[in-house]
C-alpha cells in the first residue's frame, strides 16, 4: 500500500496507525495496522468500518490513508 494525502471530505480507505482504545460510547477500539473505510468526518473524528463489521468513530490522527496496489 502508498501512504496519500488526507482527503478533506469522502470516503477512502485508510490504515490505523497504532493501538487506539475506545474511550466514549460510538467510538472503536482498533489495533495497529487495520484497514478501515473513511465514511465520513466531524472535526478530528472519522466515521470508519472495518471488514469484519465493526462500525465506529476514530480519532482522524490515527489513520492513514493508503492506495491498494
Amino acid at each position: 500500500v502508498t501512504p496519500v494525502s488526507v482527503p478533506v471530505n469522502g470516503i477512502y480507505r485508510g490504515r490505523i496507525v497504532r493501538d487506539y482504545s475506545s474511550k466514549a460510547p460510538g467510538t472503536l477500539s482498533l489495533k495497529r495496522g487495520t484497514i478501515v473505510t473513511a465514511e465520513k468526518h466531524y472535526g478530528d473524528w472519522t466515521l470508519v468500518h472495518t471488514n469484519d463489521g465493526q462500525h465506529g468513530w476514530v480519532s482522524r490522527h490515527f489513520i492513514q490513508p493508503v492506495v491498494q496496489v
